[in-house]
C-alpha cells in the first residue's frame, strides 16, 4: 500500500512521506548535537611536524595521524562540500568515527542525544537524498552549510525502536566486515603466490626446464587497426576495474562524437591507458566482447602464439612487472608508457607449457576472490533493501 502511495492503517503521511503513526518527523538541529567548533584546519605541511596516534579525519576517511586530539567518543561526519551528494545511492554520505580523533574543516561533525542515537542519523543519512538542501558553488562544486543541515527533517521512531533497528544493521555491518577481511587475506594470499609463481621461487610438479630471459618484443605485438567509419564498433573504456562499455561505465558515451580513427580491439587483445597520474598502469584483456574501439591514447597490442595470453596478463599486472616498469614510465606530473618502452622490457619466463599451468592455478585464487566479492556486494545490496524497510517503518521491528 505504501509503495502505492497509500496510507495504511496505523500510518501517516507527512508531506510525501507515508510513516507510522508513532514516529516523529524531527528537524536535525531538534535532536543531534552540531559540533562543528570542534573542527582543526590543518595542513598538510604542519601535520608533517606533529605526527602521533590520533586520526586526523577528512568526510570520507582519515587523512592523517597527529600527536593530540579534539573529540572523543562516538560521532557521524557528512560532507561539507563536493559532488558526493549527486551519488547518495552508490556513495555513503555519513562516516562514523569513534574513539579520540581530530576533524578537518570539510565535514560537519555530529552527535546523538536522549532522542536520537549517533548510530541512528548514521543510518538514516547514509544513502539519504538531501539535494534540495544543498548549494551549487560552481561546476560540479556543491556545498551544505550548517544551517542548511539543521533544517534537514528525517523520521524517527521512540529511542526503544531506535535500538533495536541499529543492532539488527550492526549485525549486518559485523558480517560484511568478516567478509571483507576474508577477502583481504585471500587477496594476499594471492599476492603471495603471484609473486612466488611468476618468479620460479615455486614451480609446478613435473617441470624442471630452466626460465629463459627475454625481450617482450618477443612475446607481445602492437595492433594498429584504427576504424574507418563513425561508431564502427562499441565504444570501450579501460578502467583499474577492467574494460567496460563506455555507456555503462559512465552512464553515457564520454568519448568525441567523431571517433573515425579510433583504435581497434579484438577478442582476447590487450590495452592499457598509456597515461596515469601516480604510475599504476593496468593492462586489460577484452573477453566479453568480440570486437570494441578504444580512444588512441590507448596501446593496443596481443600475445603471440609462442606464449600464454592468461599467464602474460598475470605478469603484466604483478607487483613483480611494476619494477619493471618504473624504469620505463615518462614524463612530470602524468606518467606515460609508450608500447615501445614496454616492449623493450626483459623478463626471465617459462616454456608456453608451463605457463599455462601456473595460469591455471592463479585463474582458480582469481575465481575465488570474485565469487567473495560477488557475494559482499549482495550482503551490500540486501542491506540497503534492508535499511529502507526498517528506516522508514514499513517494517516494524518488536522492542521492550
Amino acid at each position: 500500500m505504501i509503495q502505492a502511495k497509500k496510507v495504511p492503517e496505523n500510518y501517516k503521511r507527512h508531506n510525501r512521506d507515508i510513516m507510522p503513526i508513532d514516529w516523529n518527523y524531527v528537524k536535525v538541529e531538534d535532536v543531534m548535537k552540531i559540533k562543528n567548533n570542534y573542527r582543526i584546519p590543518i595542513s598538510e605541511s604542519e601535520r608533517k611536524k606533529i605526527q602521533g596516534e590520533y586520526p586526523y579525519y577528512g568526510p570520507t576517511k582519515i587523512q592523517d595521524y597527529i600527536d593530540r586530539y579534539t573529540l572523543e567518543g562516538e560521532h557521524v561526519l557528512i560532507g561539507e562540500d563536493g559532488d558526493h551528494f549527486l551519488k547518495y545511492r552508490d556513495k555513503e554520505m555519513t562516516l562514523l568515527v569513534s574513539g579520540k580523533f581530530n576533524v578537518n574543516n570539510h565535514a560537519h561533525i555530529l552527535q546523538g542525544t536522549s532522542k536520537c542515537y549517533t548510530k541512528w542519523f548514521y543510518y538514516s543519512f547514509q544513502h539519504k537524498n538531501i539535494l534540495a538542501s544543498i548549494t551549487r558553488q560552481g561546476v560540479g562544486r556543491y556545498k551544505l552549510t550548517k544551517e542548511a543541515l539543521k533544517k534537514i527533517e528525517f523520521s524517527l521512531p521512540n529511542i526503544n525502536e531506535q535500538e533495536k533497528i541499529i543492532k539488527i544493521f550492526e549485525f549486518w555491518d559485523k558480517s560484511l566486515e568478516l567478509q571483507e577481511k576474508l577477502l583481504q587475506e585471500k587477496q594476499k594470499q594471492k599476492k603471495g603466490l603471484m609473486e612466488r609463481l611468476l618468479t620460479g621461487k615455486v614451480r609446478i610438479n613435473g617441470f624442471n626446464n630452466k626460465w629463459n630471459e627475454i625481450t617482450l618484443n618477443k612475446v607481445l605485438v602492437e595492433k594498429g587497426e584504427k576504424t574507418k567509419i563513425n561508431n564502427q564498433h562499441p565504444m570501450l573504456t579501460s578502467s583499474r576495474q577492467g574494460l567496460f562499455l563506455q555507456s555503462e561505465y559512465f552512464g553515457k558515451q564520454v568519448a568525441s562524437q567523431d571517433n573515425i580513427g579510433y583504435k581497434v580491439i579484438k577478442k582476447y587483445e590487450f590495452t592499457y591507458r598509456a597515461m596515469s597520474d601516480d604510475g599504476k598502469f593496468i593492462f586489460n584483456q577484452l573477453t566479453d566482447y568480440d570486437i570494441g574501439i578504444v580512444s588512441p591514447a590507448y596501446s593496443v597490442f596481443k600475445v603471440r602464439d609462442n606464449s600464454d595470453d592468461i599467464f602474460i596478463k598475470e605478469i603484466l599486472n604483478s607487483d613483480v612487472f611494476k619494477k619493471h616498469l618504473a624504469k620505463k614510465v615518462q614524463g612530470g606530473t602524468r606518467l606515460t608508457l609508450k608500447f615501445k618502452s614496454l616492449e623493450k622490457i626483459k623478463l626471465k619466463l617459462p616454456d608456453k607449457e608451463e605457463q599455462v599451468e601456473i595460469a591455471k592455478v592463479l585463474k582458480t585464487s582469481n575465481h575465488e576472490i570474485k565469487l567473495l566479492q560477488k557475494e559482499i556486494n549482495l550482503l551490500k545490496e540486501q542491506k540497503k533493501g534492508l535499511m529502507q524497510l526498517l528506516l522508514t517503518g514499513i517494517v516494524r521491528v518488536k522492542y521492550d
